[in-house]
């Protein structure tokens, strides 16, 4: 999978750090043992995880997992050999364990918010924040949230199961050339034939905003084939308004940019101009004095006076806008294609 990394804060208590220290060794005791079809729920772990929502408040999720239902997913290892395709991804549902965290997952989701938009994000940002890591192996989601950390199929396969409870319409997109997994949303403003893009391996994105842009790698989706898995079928997320903000807030990133090619030209001329002492040269010689600008040429006084007067009026135009501009971006500080 593609290494990008991201931030997290996890807590959990010291049986869980015996485990995962202990890796090797208890995984072999787990493979020898023989399972019944209902497992009780035995010695109960707690892990709890702390991030940061739209608002940069923090929240806090915490979840009893089972030592019994963690023996039972590490006995029944995820078959590698099966064909990337819907067969695999959804080995990974496969059993019922899982399905009392997933709901104390959506119950925190729903004390969070009424607002379906919000829900969504809360989850996003939750998954978004649980550490990127290189595994040997594909982990269950509830191993993965034991661990607390995985990579792309891990994340993304986890977030597109709590939308699935949501009730939304699911799938996993699958990038084979760049080995990267997203989940596809379906909704209103569809990236991918009938899905929202939406990636919680590096951090928080808006639904609607494929650019990629992870802080340690950039990959690139343009020339990867795709193709996705559904995951389950539901409603459809309304993704218009996010899809035109997104469009507004990458627009006026083009202009952003655009402005800062055009302040450094007309900076640069300024500055090449006031080191050449033309006021004093003007004032003392005249207005058809010929001022040598070194880099620009030669000017007579009174054009270069007009010159540098419409420099200054456009510089400070720029500068206010641009300061329009910073004040929209300050209000979103998640979109990454400004920063």
């Amino acid at each position: 999978m593609i290494s990008t990394g991201c931030t997290t804060i996890k807590t959990d208590n010291s049986y869980n750090d015996s485990v995962i220290q202990n890796n090797n060794s208890y995984n072999n005791q787990s493979l020898n043992k023989t399972f019944e079809k209902k497992i009780i729920k035995k010695e109960p772990i707690n892990v709890s995880y702390i991030f940061n929502d739209s608002n940069f408040e923090l929240q806090t999720i915490n979840l009893t997992l089972y030592k019994s239902y963690l023996d039972f997913y590490r006995s029944h290892p995820i078959d590698n050999t099966l064909p990337e395709n819907g067969t695999f991804y959804t080995s990974f549902f496969k059993y019922n364990y899982s399905d009392h965290v997933y709901n104390d997952i959506l119950e925190y989701t729903y004390n969070y918010s009424n607002n379906k938009k919000e829900q969504v994000e809360y989850l996003m940002h939750f998954i978004s924040s649980i550490d990127y890591k290189i595994v040997d192996d594909f982990y269950y989601p509830y191993d993965f949230l034991y661990r607390g950390y995985g990579v792309c199929t891990e994340k993304s396969l986890l977030m597109a199961k709590l939308l699935s409870k949501l009730n939304y319409s699911t799938s996993v997109i699958v990038f084979p050339k760049n080995n990267h997994l997203a989940v596809g949303l379906e909704c209103t403003t569809p990236q991918y034939d009938k899905y929202c893009f939406i990636d919680v391996t590096d951090r928080f994105n808006y639904i609607t905003d494929d650019t990629m842009k992870f802080n340690i790698t950039n990959i690139s989706l343009e020339d990867d084939d795709y193709f996705i898995v559904n995951i389950s079928n539901g409603n459809i997320y309304n993704s218009t308004k996010e899809y035109n903000l997104v469009n507004m807030l990458k627009n006026l990133t083009k202009e952003n940019n655009k402005l800062i090619d055009k302040y450094n030209i007309y900076n640069d001329r300024l500055i090449k101009i006031e080191n050449s002492s033309f006021e004093d040269i003007c004032y003392n010689g005249g207005e058809y004095t010929v001022v040598y600008i070194k880099g620009l040429g030669k000017f007579y006084c009174n054009d270069l006076y007009e010159i540098y007067n419409n420099d200054v009026d456009k510089s400070n135009e720029i500068i206010a806008r641009g300061k329009d501009i910073e004040y929209v971006f300050k209000k979103y500080p998640f979109f990454d294609a400004y920063k």
